[in-house]
């Protein structure tokens, strides 16, 4: 288990304990990444209260955003939203922050017909230049 220094290190151990249980390794492996992010954040502001204000939430998501895509962001929001509604049920007073509305950042590239004739134009037009024979050998079976 990882090091946790937090007020919440030893909710948080459980909550991990539980969710490793939950998830597969790889999703459980950034799940972690992103817990431990938290625990070390609440650490260096030297938070030391057992309840997680909006302030705290919205300054740590605005620091972890810095620099990375909108739907990586938006992955830890909901990591860290999931640890804060397991503290609430647990009892302690935590904002719930929403989760940012995220589109697909893919464009997939789409060749038009007259891009597919060129393409089969190019390729029947190349000269194979020295062509092998490819031989089949058969084994014997005995």
């Amino acid at each position: 288990m990882p090091e946790l220094n937090s007020v919440f290190r030893d909710e948080i151990k459980l909550h991990l304990s539980v969710r490793e249980t939950e998830l597969g390794k790889e999703a459980y492996r950034h799940y972690r990444r992103t817990i431990l992010l938290f625990d070390e954040y609440l650490c260096r502001i030297k938070h030391d209260i057992k309840e997680i204000p909006e302030l705290v939430i919205e300054s740590w998501i605005k620091e972890v955003s810095e620099g990375i895509s909108l739907n990586t962001a938006n992955q830890h929001i909901h990591y860290i939203r999931q640890l804060l509604l397991f503290l609430l049920n647990s009892g302690y007073n935590c904002f719930i922050p929403r989760t940012l509305i995220t589109h697909d950042t893919y464009v997939p590239y789409l060749y038009s017909d007259e891009d597919v004739k060129k393409i089969f134009a190019v390729a029947d037009s190349m000269a194979v230049t020295r062509a092998r024979k490819k031989y089949m050998w058969k084994k014997k079976c005995r």
